[in-house]
């Protein structure tokens, strides 16, 4: 009986041992059957698949894994796409300080419209370029916000912040000097500009970066690079004024404190926009044209063609105004300025020609002319008259050399040419 006992015992464990062995080969087999959506039985089970998201995708900005999961209905051992049920996302988190992306990023500059006022808070939110799943071309913001104050009456601002990517967007909110009525704004309006602070620390926020903000962001969703859409807007802004085929550098560059070219137009495009508006209709009429030009970068509504006509005609009296209001700012400020040539860029509108109200000679004692004044029938830029534009030419065709002198009034310009 005792033999008996233990021969039976070893069978019952040996048993025990073969179904255990059985169970387990079975679960394998399973397992494998799962993992390969069980190619060997004609039922469909779950599958799934991986792939990667690269850096600056929509789902993931700084890349991760991409997870879908499905019934294998085809029994092939692979997850087909129209075999997908879920879809997840595994983000990589940002890069730390120490990235090799990420550095210390110091800007400054100034907002202007007339200058901002100081108090007035300027927010700089970060950008990123990213290729979306269609092909196309963007950029989002990475959640990154740098804020700082203007420092002084002249609009004087600077921020400093721990920026992983070279594009960003500034935005001001405040009041500002208005060129045009000498005095402080009664009400704050909104600039902004887009930037690429690879090779620049210095970033003005003014009517031009304005302007040229949706355009800019319609053109790099459109595959146009960063670069290429900041030429293409600012030349059709330009353009709007009738001032093309004229290169001035980069809109946030420009100061209508400083002489030159881009600063004077700056200012001539500052100063028609402005004309006798108030900051509410200024608002207003910024927005529309943001809107018309957005899609195809010319201005087409009439209406707004004629409102600009009509700052123009207001403003030719007044030009002399708007250049000492500027001036005095300035010096009142501590700061002489070099406020630009703006006045024949401001006209550039005007396309119908003046008419000549009348031609007075004055004579030497010989008879000979010794002047020769013109009365225009409208308000010249002075800017224009020179030797260049007005002269005298003798019998043979020479030009007479001699000095120009120019007066106005509100209605009408007279320039004199004198022998020397």
């Amino acid at each position: 009986m005792k033999k008996l006992t233990t021969l039976s015992l070893f069978l019952l464990l040996a048993g025990a041992l073969l179904l255990i062995l059985a169970c387990a080969k079975s679960d394998e087999s399973k397992t494998s059957e799962t993992e390969t959506s069980n190619s060997n039985t004609s039922v469909p089970s779950t599958a799934s698949r991986t792939s990667d998201i690269p850096v600056g995708s929509k789902e993931c900005l700084y890349g991760g894994l991409k997870i879908e999961t499905g019934i294998d209905e085809n029994l092939n051992g692979v997850l087909d796409d129209n075999e997908v049920d879920n879809t997840g996302y595994v983000c990589n988190g940002a890069p730390g300080s120490s990235g090799d992306n990420v550095s210390i990023k110091s800007m400054n500059g100034f907002v202007q419209k007339g200058p901002f006022i100081q108090g007035t808070e300027i927010t700089v939110r970060e950008l990123f370029p990213y290729d979306a799943d269609n092909g196309s071309y963007s950029i989002i913001y990475t959640g990154k916000t740098f804020t700082g104050v203007i420092e002084d009456d002249l609009g004087t601002f600077k921020i400093k912040g721990l920026i992983g990517n070279n594009i960003v967007e500034l935005s001001a909110l405040g009041y500002y000097f208005n060129e045009i009525s000498g005095a402080l704004s009664t009400s704050p309006i909104s600039m902004q500009a887009l930037a690429d602070l690879t090779d620049a620390s210095s970033v003005n926020v003014n009517l031009m970066t304005h302007l040229e903000k949706k355009r800019v962001e319609y053109l790099i969703d459109n595959g146009v690079s960063f670069t290429g859409a900041k030429v293409q807007a600012q030349g059709e802004i330009l353009k709007m004024f009738n001032l093309d085929n004229i290169s001035i550098g980069n809109s946030e560059t420009l100061d209508i404190s400083k002489s030159g070219t881009g600063n004077a137009m700056l200012l001539a495009i500052s100063a028609l926009l402005q004309s006798n508006r108030t900051e509410a209709e200024m608002t207003e009429l910024l927005s529309i044209i943001n809107t018309d030009i957005r899609l195809d970068g010319t201005l087409d509504s009439e209406s707004t063609k004629g409102k600009l006509l009509e700052s123009m005609e207001y403003l030719k009296p007044i030009r002399s105004q708007i250049r000492n209001n500027i001036k005095s700012r300035y010096n009142n400020l501590g700061l002489i300025a070099s406020i630009p040539a703006f006045e024949s860029y401001a006209f550039k509108l005007d396309t119908v020609l003046p008419t000549i109200e009348s031609i007075t000679y004055t004579y030497g004692a010989k008879t000979l002319v010794s002047s020769v004044k013109i009365v225009f029938s409208d308000i010249m830029d002075n800017t224009s008259l020179s030797t260049d534009t007005f002269y005298i030419e003798d019998t043979s065709g020479n030009r007479i050399k001699g000095k120009i002198t120019s007066t106005e009034s509100s209605t009408f310009s007279s320039v004199e040419f004198t022998p020397t």
